[in-house]
């Protein structure tokens, strides 16, 4: 920073990219003091919103806390200029300051325009916080002053097969093209060769119009999901015990709460803003809240753990189900449960009890297959005994992304509820949350045994014929890439895009889609609060909205029922067929009561005039009739059971580590990238299109202990090829004690085709959550 206490546009740039390398840009931005400059400086500053400015209520589209912004527009060049004598005012650390990055150069109906997405101080999500994926949703729209100019803007076909190029079509002879090739297809091999792999967190309208068409249309039921491979419930184990998957708190629990559990999610990377609620406002930094963090990756959040007061378990990978049944061992052998609670709200505890009584799960056993010591698991217990029907246990996809996640989700579910951390103030059992929400009421699969086969399977078997990438890229999300992109290649391939991709190069249909911002979509985040992120733009060129795409398509190949006429009819029948859903109806919520909600949108159950704060509660039950989803209105603890002879690494699904793969790979999501992956680096012509961001995270790293990396003979720098039983990739080596001797840790979905982690992952998935295991026995080597 210079002396005189100001930054130029570039220098905040620059600043904006390298201090808000935590989590929370706030963090890294102070506020300015006041000073004088000259008419020549203020040209380099920031035009501020006029009075007069258009505004737009949104929320970002990327993790499930789903920040609150607020969008103004005007005329470039008549907005406010910087005062001469003092700096735009905010209070320090507060959000929204009109950070450079914040605002980008566009135009809306042929004029040149300012657009500025600034995080609304009154958003109850987040308070005005937001993370660096937020900070840059400006920088992703569309202009033709951005790396975003690379836009998808036409339709293209390739009318030559697969030898021949994409040829940009007019919208009618795309969708005709689409339709014949389709109807083809289905009418020889039947509609099961016609599978999709979409992206569930891609707006309502989306993905209601979508699913519609190919189950109660077409009636396919090949179908996998952006982390699953076949219509199951990746929610499944959870579900068991409470009757449903939908998360179950309120964003106040954060500062409510005693105590948070938290495994298989770095919520401080992927949940900014409500980890610095529970930090800072909840007093965790303080001691106010005690964090248990259970992870194979000794992060931040494991020094802010020990920090509190609360416990850092570095566990093995994949063993999260023994430590489950070792606390639950500890709770019911020392009589530390909720007994009143279990009594009251449960069933099953006897087979839970009979279960977990067992001595393979006493804590000094369970130390030899987890790796944490015994005295830590009983520490632990005895804290979360303390804090019963105070504490939020979390979990996420580093225990679900497994083909152990079945029980690693039943075994923290059952913990929870025999605590009684179930609808209480700061208290819950509950998945943490990944994306925002976009899908609701989706249609039963046509043929339910055919849905439970992994799309993997079929194309192993030569039964799919042709594939819609639909709000997904396959070459990034499905695993085993090495084996299964050559069959993709070969298929019909339809591809929806915003950029022109590694897909796109491959595909035979290329449709662009209009984005966030360009209509009015919906989401909702994790603490069930539903939002219209509202359009304040045009899509480029002749770039349509998802679901209009797959309705011109319904239409042409005679289907009924697809004759919306524009994104709010699609919610109001989505959202009548939610009438009745027990933790997810939103038959009540008007459109027009969602463009009211600004940008705290609405929660969810809504019932008789009211949202339901809390699943699981004294509410739920005034409410609903019962307190659990389950038919008889309580938590079943039964499904402990599965762990009886549950054995983490003798499971038939899991590779095995030997002399030639002696490493454990595992994956983390990381803070930059992701969910932005699409918006942060594209890979059809390798430019990266946030280059502040890009600069940051610009290659894929590994990190190796340091130990591994003396057996290895490499060092920080070195680039490496991480090789499995099913193919390989590339990294920048760097040595840490981020992981014990044994394990090492990439980040996951990298979009670099030669650097994701699916290159390496198997295809076997875990027969009820449809997920594939995210940690690969691997040999790393020096390039």
């Amino acid at each position: 920073m210079r002396n005189d206490k100001r930054l130029s546009r570039r220098d905040l740039l620059k600043v904006s990219a390298a201090g808000a390398a935590g989590a929370c840009v706030i963090n890294g931005m102070p506020a300015f003091a006041a000073g004088k400059f000259s008419d020549a400086r203020a040209a380099e500053f920031v035009e501020l919103p006029p009075a007069n400015a258009e505004t737009y209520d949104t929320a970002c589209r990327y993790c499930h806390v789903m920040c609150g912004y607020k969008v103004h527009i005007w005329p470039k060049g008549t907005g406010r200029k910087p005062d001469s004598e003092k700096f735009y005012p905010v209070e320090k650390m507060r959000g929204d300051w009109p950070n450079p990055v914040f605002t980008v150069e566009a135009k809306k109906n042929g004029r040149d325009v300012n657009i500025m997405i600034v995080p609304d101080n009154k958003d109850v999500a987040s308070g005005s916080n937001y993370s660096v994926r937020g900070a840059f949703n400006a920088q992703s729209l569309y202009s033709e002053k951005l790396p975003t100019k690379i836009r998808l803007k036409k339709p293209m076909i390739r009318k030559g097969g697969k030898t021949g190029g994409l040829t940009e079509v007019s919208w009618d002879e795309a969708i005709e093209f689409t339709a014949y090739n389709l109807q083809k297809i289905i009418d020889k091999h039947g509609p099961d060769a016609v599978g999709a792999v979409y992206g569930d967190w891609g707006y309502l309208q989306n993905t209601h119009a979508f699913l519609k068409w190919l189950f109660t249309g077409i009636k396919s039921s090949t179908l996998a999901g952006n982390g699953y491979l076949f219509w199951g419930d990746e929610s499944w184990g959870l579900a068991d015990v409470v009757g449903g998957g939908t998360r179950s708190f309120t964003v106040e629990d954060f500062t409510k709460t005693k105590c948070i559990f938290c495994a298989g999610k770095n919520l401080k990377d992927t949940g900014s803003s409500w980890y610095y609620n529970a930090l800072t406002t909840g007093g965790m930094n303080k001691g106010d809240i005690k964090l248990i963090f259970v992870d194979p990756r000794k992060t931040q959040m494991a020094d802010d753990a020990v920090k509190s007061g609360g416990l850092f378990l570095q566990i093995n990978p994949g063993t999260d189900a023994i430590l489950g049944a070792s606390l639950m061992h500890v709770l019911v052998k020392n009589d530390l449960y909720d007994r009143d609670f279990v009594q009251k709200y449960t069933t099953g505890f006897d087979i839970l009890k009979a279960t977990v009584s067992n001595s393979r799960f006493a804590p000094e056993n369970a130390e030899k297959v987890t790796g944490i010591p015994a005295a830590k698991i009983e520490a632990a217990a005895e804290m979360l005994s303390k804090y019963k029907g105070q504490t939020m246990v979390l979990f996420e996809k580093g225990i679900m992304h497994q083909v152990t996640g079945y029980e690693n989700e039943v075994s923290y579910s059952a913990m929870g509820i025999i605590l009684g951390n179930a609808g209480k103030p700061g208290a819950c059992t509950s998945r943490a949350g990944g994306h925002p929400r976009g899908t609701w009421a989706d249609p039963p699969a046509p043929n339910g045994e055919s849905a439970m086969r992994s799309i993997c399977d079929k194309i192993d078997k030569g039964e799919v014929k042709a594939l819609w990438s639909y709000i997904s890229n396959i070459y990034i999300q499905l695993p085993n890439l090495s084996k299964y992109k050559p069959q993709i290649d070969k298929m019909f391939l339809i591809v929806n895009e915003i950029y022109p991709t590694d897909t796109t190069t491959a595909a035979d249909v290329a449709f662009p889609a209009a984005t966030w911002g360009e209509w009015n979509c919906i989401q909702a985040s994790e603490d069930r609060r539903i939002h219209i992120q509202q359009g304040f733009m045009d899509a480029p060129g002749d770039a349509k909205p998802d679901w209009w795409i797959v309705a011109q398509l319904a239409k042409r190949m005679g289907l009924s029922g697809f004759d919306w006429k524009n994104e709010q009819e699609i919610y109001e029948e989505c959202s009548a067929n939610t009438k009745g859903d027990f933790t997810s109806d939103i038959s009540e919520i008007s459109w027009k009561d969602l463009m009211k909600a600004g940008t705290n949108g609405i929660q969810f159950p809504f019932k008789n005039g009211k949202s339901i704060s809390r699943l699981y509660s004294t509410e739920t039950e005034q409410v609903m009739g019962r307190r659990f989803k389950h038919k008889d209105g309580k938590a079943h603890l039964d499904p402990v059971k599965a762990l009886a002879d549950f054995d983490p690494y003798n499971h038939p699904l899991r590779d095995k580590i030997n002399s030639e793969y002696p490493i454990w790979m595992i994956m983390h999501r990381a803070n930059e990238i992701w969910n932005t992956g699409y918006n942060f680096y594209n890979n059809g012509l390798n430019v990266p299109l946030t280059p502040n961001i890009y600069e940051r995270v610009s290659e894929q790293t590994v990190s190796i202990n340091p130990k591994d990396a003396r057996t290895i003979g490499v060092k920080s720098g070195d680039r490496v090829t991480i090789t499995s039983r099913n193919g390989s990739m590339t990294a920048v080596a760097k040595v840490s004690e981020l992981t014990v001797p044994g394990v090492a840790d990439v980040m996951s979905l990298y979009p670099k085709t030669e650097s994701t982690p699916n290159m390496v992952t198997s295809e076997k998935a875990d027969p009820k959550l449809a997920e594939w295991d995210r940690m690969v026995p691997v040999n790393i080597v020096k390039v």
